[in-house]
Formats: C-alpha cells, structure tokens, sequence
C-alpha cells in the first residue's frame, strides 16, 4: 500500500516538474527584427524564431518574463487564417499578424496570461510575431507598418498574403 501511494505522488509530481523544466529552457533571441512604422520610426528587436509544428505549438509557454526589446516570430508554411491562444503562457502579450510581404495586417493587444480564447488573425498570414503587451501601443506600431526580417521576406512568394 505505501509503495502504491509513493507511485501516485511520484506520478502527480512530473507535470508540474515538467513544467518547471520548460521554464529553464535556453532561448534564443539571437535574430534581428525591425519594424518600420508609417512615420518613419525604426524599432529593432532580437527575436527567437519557431518554425517548427512542435516549436510553435510550445511558443512562449511556461516562460516567466521576455526581455523588453525580444519577441517571437512564427514562421509557417503558408499563409491562412490564424488563431492563437495564451494556454500555459505566464506574460501577457501583444500579437502582431503579419502578411507574405511583411506589411502588418493586425495587431491583437494585451493578449491576457492563461485565457484560452481563440485571437484571430482576421484575415490570411503566414507570420505572427509576439512581443510584450503594451509595446505596439507605446512604440505607434499600427497595421500597415512593415516588419523587415530576411524569413519574413522569404515566408511566401512577393505580395503573397495581400489579401
């Protein structure tokens, strides 16, 4: 009986120990990303790049902070419509969805820590970038701005996603 009971707390341990390992993950914020707004401002960030199913499927979970001027960027294969959720991500976001060309097409703000709402791309993209909550408001990055980065350039044939 004690060696079943010291089986059932092993077992219900490694979630959370799982979990805690994910938020001592290295990550990579090694890519430089610009985003040049309409007035002519130029914002760079160091961004880690997921373009992997598993990759983007774990995104920012169990991440306790990202620093300031970092983001991350999801790479897909083809452009359509995208929905993200905040499941198991601890800071609360902005997501910016981003056409073919590099010209954002909307910006979903202050993305709530752990709400399993669906947030819609509201139209076709290939790329999302996460940032933050609250810098696409402070830096004036709009829809319509365009994101320079050579995978966002090369995610679709030119003016794919324009739609």
């Amino acid at each position: 009986m004690m060696k079943l009971a010291l089986m059932v707390l092993v077992a219900l341990a490694m979630p959370v120990g799982a979990a805690r390992a994910q938020q001592d993950v290295p990550v990579n914020y090694s890519s430089p990303l610009v985003i040049a707004t309409a007035e002519g401002a130029r914002h760079e960030f160091m961004v880690e790049v997921v373009q992997t199913g598993p990759a983007r499927t774990q995104g920012l979970m169990f991440r306790n902070s990202m620093p300031p001027e970092a983001g991350m960027l999801f790479l897909f294969p083809e452009s359509a419509e995208r929905y993200f959720w905040m499941k198991n991500t601890l800071i609360p976001l902005d997501i910016v969805f981003i056409q073919g060309n590099g010209t954002i097409h909307h910006i979903h703000e202050g993305a709530k820590p752990l709400d399993l709402t669906p947030i819609p791309s509201n139209g076709p993209v290939p790329v999302v970038l996460e940032l933050n909550a609250g810098t696409a408001r402070a830096l004036g990055i709009k829809p319509g701005d365009r994101v320079l980065h050579p995978d966002v350039a090369n995610s679709l044939a030119p003016g794919a996603g324009n739609q």
